[in-house]
């Protein structure tokens, strides 16, 4: 079993997705409730403009490395793809300014 190890640092940022864990763990810490709740720390969330929608398909498109994980940009609109190896297959996230997009 690994000992504990303590730094500090000026940011510290979550990006593990909308309902992010780290930032779910870290703002426990946050609360005023909390007799151990560090004033110094600051938890913010900002919700980015936009749409976006997952897919989970067997395989990767055949034009697509299914090793890697792939931009697709769109040729118009503003709908770009993500499109990341799984072990099953393959996870596209669709992602858009606006939820008029066709794909959407």
């Amino acid at each position: 079993c690994e000992r504990p190890v303590s730094k500090k640092f000026d940011l510290i940022v979550g990006c593990d997705g909308v309902n992010s864990a780290v930032r779910g763990a870290m703002e426990k810490h946050t609360s005023t409730d909390d007799d151990n709740a560090n004033d110094d720390f600051v938890v913010t969330k900002n919700e980015l403009p936009g749409e976006y929608k997952v897919v989970r398909i067997d395989m990767a498109p055949p034009k697509l490395n299914p090793a890697s994980v792939c931009l697709v940009l769109p040729s118009k609109g503003s709908c770009t793809a993500f499109v990341e190896p799984t072990a099953s297959g393959s996870c596209i996230l669709f992602a858009s300014r606006y939820e008029t997009d066709p794909v959407f």
